[in-house]
């Protein structure tokens, strides 16, 4: 977490980035993973996506990919419980309103209503800063998107998750486990227990001096590419420690050095999906029924 914090603090101040063009890149970038990963041609025409924000940057990141999704032409709805006080989250809000996305302001008090209605779930309610527990406000949010049958896509970090550290079942709190992770910019350390099918890393938004600085670790990217998949088992589960270790290895003792093994994991792949682990309670054939 510290070092995630460290690399959004370097690029707002020592690179006179603007949290606008972070939130814009980010959004974009989950985007075309997401599309990469899911093609509109492969959903149900009858089944739309629900996009979940949270009051902060992940909320934030979230209203840009629904946008953008919305440019790609998927069917869509975002859940946003509260009107944001920050003038940045105010503005993407306008951006979706004004393209016609449609919001739902509450969650549904029954979970077969998720299940009838939508084919996946984008989560951005918490991001990296987020520290246990979950806001009361939101708690029951988190509670309901657990219980649902459709799958979910994560970006950044798992809602109810801790970037250093996966949560304990003992705790007593609820979290996802989503079919798919989209890290932002870096993989952080609690997605070494990552047991989906698919994790993608996407944005490129690291000057190379910085990536030195801090012994980053990062694929080789292509050279007009802004994601990149670290494990793709579609027809299976990835085995958290095998192709997933590759894929959130730190560089020496730094947390998020993330992406170290980045093409060996993709390489590794077909190996990790017979492998076992902990999943989303969706299983492979639940999901190619709500979806694709």
């Amino acid at each position: 977490r510290e070092q995630a914090e460290q690399v959004d603090s370097e690029l707002l101040t020592e690179y006179s980035l603007s949290l606008d063009q972070l939130l814009e890149h980010g959004g974009l970038s989950a985007a075309v993973a997401f599309a990469r990963i899911y093609p509109k041609e492969s959903l149900t025409k009858e089944r739309t996506l629900l996009v979940c924000c949270g009051p902060g940057n992940n909320g934030g990141f979230g209203l840009v990919c629904a946008r953008y999704l919305k440019l790609f032409g998927y069917k869509l709805t975002v859940f946003y419980p509260k009107t944001p006080a920050k003038a940045a989250y105010r503005s993407l809000l306008n951006q979706c309103e004004k393209m016609d996305i449609p919001f739902l302001s509450y969650m549904p008090g029954d979970v077969q209503v998720l299940d009838h209605n939508y084919c996946l779930i984008v989560d951005a309610l918490f991001g990296h800063t987020f520290q246990a527990p979950v806001r009361p406000d939101l708690a029951d949010v988190l509670q309901k998107l657990t219980e649902t049958a459709v799958p979910v896509v994560s970006i950044d970090v798992p809602s109810g998750w801790e970037a250093d550290k996966a949560p304990s079942g003992s705790s007593g709190q609820h979290y996802l486990r989503p079919d798919t992770l989209i890290s932002l910019l870096l993989p952080k350390r609690c997605s070494l227990e990552f047991a989906g099918r698919r994790h993608y890393i996407a944005g490129r938004l690291l000057p190379a001096t910085l990536v030195n600085k801090l012994d980053l670790r990062l694929p080789t990217w292509s050279p007009q590419d802004i994601a990149f998949p670290l494990v793709d088992c579609p027809d299976g589960v990835a085995a958290s420690g095998s192709a997933n270790q590759l894929s959130a290895e730190a560089s020496g003792n730094s947390a998020a050095g993330a992406a170290s093994g980045a093409a060996a994991a993709a390489g590794a792949a077909a190996t990790a999906a017979g492998g076992t682990g902990e999943s989303k309670k969706t299983s492979t054939d639940k999901s190619g029924t709500n979806c694709f």
